[in-house]
């Protein structure tokens, strides 16, 4: 059901991010990197785990799409335990981590301050229509909705597939 709603406002547009950067007062400097009125800098830190290879490479790639409109980023690697508890205090611009869909499909952990995946205001909208969703009591489009509208975070790569072997699944010849 989710695969057939998309709205389309989650795709990025290197046009739309530097129009919107220019109309909020953000302009070029020499240097490359936009900054306002006062002079501060777009620039962030990207904190990424450190033994996964894979985010590296997706935080260069962040890194790279970002440096398009003009904003820096510096990525930092750190322990999976400390950018856990960096996340969950809040101590952060950005961060690059997995989260494994449980056996369940819940996916509220997301939404749960403290668990070290959302530091932030709640995303009420978002927990409302996901818990309905979860409840059998509202369409998962309204969750999409939701989620679209507050963007509590980004999700930027998905993985897919999946094998499984269990002894007690027979294969039909």
């Amino acid at each position: 059901a989710a695969a057939n709603y998309q709205t389309g406002s989650g795709r990025s547009s290197v046009s739309l991010a530097k129009d919107a950067l220019d109309q909020s007062g953000y302009v070029i400097m020499k240097d490359g990197i936009r900054e306002d009125q006062s002079g501060k800098q777009l620039s962030f830190n990207l904190l990424i785990c450190r033994k996964h290879p894979r985010h590296m490479a997706a935080a260069q790639s962040v890194k790279s799409q970002l440096a398009k409109v003009g904003i820096n980023v510096d990525i930092t690697e750190i322990s999976g335990n400390g950018l856990i508890s960096r996340a969950a205090e809040g101590k952060y611009h950005l961060y690059l981590a997995e989260y494994a869909v449980e056996n369940d499909m819940d996916i509220g952990k997301l939404f749960t301050p403290g668990e070290g995946l959302y530091n932030g205001p709640l995303p009420y909208d978002s927990v409302r229509t996901y818990t309905n969703y979860r409840l059998g009591q509202g369409p998962i489009e309204e969750f999409i909705t939701a989620f679209e509208s507050e963007l509590p975070f980004i999700p930027l790569c998905y993985r897919m597939g999946i094998a499984v072997y269990a002894r007690s699944i027979e294969g039909v010849g």
